[in-house]
């Protein structure tokens, strides 16, 4: 199943199986994480909510995405539909 990120801070998953690409699912990062957009030094507007990489595990359902302003978020998919909050957890990295 391919799938593919955007700058929006949104994740398409595909079905390629009949031949042509359908969309199956749209997922949208940038309700997690709410931050204004900046302007760049240059005069270039950065979208903070961009997709930098996305790692998938099929055996766990987890989904691993990282963006543009260093969030990450890890998503867990359940067999049947559920709601529930999402927790926030900041934690400070230091290279």
């Amino acid at each position: 199943m391919p799938f593919f990120r955007h700058a929006d801070g949104s994740i398409k998953f595909w079905d390629a199986s009949a031949g042509t690409l359908q969309v199956l699912y749209k997922l949208k990062t940038a309700k997690v994480f709410e931050k204004p957009r900046s302007r760049s030094v240059d005069g270039v507007d950065e979208d903070p909510f961009a997709i930098q990489l996305i790692s998938l595990c099929p055996e766990s359902r987890k989904l691993c995405v990282a963006g543009a302003s260093s969030h990450v978020v890890l998503f867990k998919f359940r067999k049947l539909e559920s709601v529930s909050e999402t927790a926030v957890s900041l934690i400070s990295l230091s290279f």
